[in-house]
């Protein structure tokens, strides 16, 4: 019985960092359209973005700065946020998190992926 609790405790000590979106979680963000990139990154096509392609108008990104609302998208480096802002476009399916303790992908790959998507 010793050497199971023993066994336990160290393995806790040795683990690597998880992945931050779980199977449960990575199925309800791509029924929502996310596209994932990594293990905790993703895009999502823009309503706006719906909008423009339809010839239903764009954002206010298009009205104000004249950036057609087809040639933008929302990425995130990172799902995890505690902020849970009202206009949030994570419609708050994402991770929750204050600190970093997940596995970590390269940046490079996570833009590459974005933009290839």
């Amino acid at each position: 019985m010793g050497n199971v609790i023993k066994s336990q405790s160290s393995s806790k000590k040795s683990r690597e960092p998880k992945e931050m979106v779980t199977p449960k979680q990575a199925k309800a963000l791509k029924k929502e359209g996310y596209k994932l990139i990594g293990t905790h990154s993703a895009v999502k096509l823009c309503r706006w973005t719906k909008h423009q392609l339809r010839g239903r108008g764009g954002c206010y990104k298009h009205t104000h700065y004249g950036i057609t609302s087809y040639q933008c998208m929302e990425a995130t480096p990172s799902l995890a946020c505690a902020n849970k802002c009202v206009f949030c476009w994570r419609h708050h399916k994402n991770p929750v998190g204050r600190e970093w303790r997940w596995k970590t992908d390269d940046p490079k790959m996570i833009v590459e992926e974005a933009v290839n998507m």
